[in-house]
């Protein structure tokens, strides 16, 4: 599952005061070089201690057009808390910029509202309903990474 990290301009934390070290284009190679690791001390706790990610499923409810978002990577095996619109971790490291324009972002809640006028009368309960729209804008989103050119964005 690919995961991704907003920051203000420049790595910046959107809350607190870490700037991350920032992933590097490089053209030579054709690929990004990820940034160095970062790493939290002590119990995770949501919105207090921890590095804070989304998977495809949260980026909008923290889309901005001022932010700037990045893939990011765990360290393997790591202990994640699950939260309803953050993942909260130990450690991890940017590994690409991805440059999603404001107007992809607006496509992809479209595609997602037009996927849930489908399920606008079925009975369920908001739990799973809010489950469902969270999923269907993860993948609305995955499908407008994977059809643009996001591979090179910077």
């Amino acid at each position: 599952m690919k995961l991704y990290k907003f920051t203000k301009a420049g790595g910046e934390s959107l809350f607190g005061a870490h700037t991350w070290d920032l992933p590097k284009w490089s053209s030579k190679k054709d690929k990004w070089k990820p940034g160095k690791w970062y790493a939290v001390f002590g119990d995770l706790e949501p919105c207090s201690n921890g590095v804070h990610v989304c998977d495809a499923s949260m980026l909008y409810h923290w889309y901005e057009k001022s932010r700037e978002l990045y893939e990011v990577e765990l360290e393997k095996k790591a202990k994640v808390l699950v939260c309803a619109t953050k993942l909260v971790t130990r450690r991890a490291r940017l590994i690409k910029k991805i440059d999603i324009q404001y107007e992809d972002m607006v496509e992809a809640m479209a595609m997602a509202d037009e996927k849930m006028e489908e399920l606008r009368d079925a009975p369920m309960p908001m739990s799973v309903w809010q489950k469902t729209w969270e999923s269907i804008c993860g993948q609305a989103l995955e499908h407008i990474f994977h059809n643009k050119d996001y591979k090179n964005r910077i």
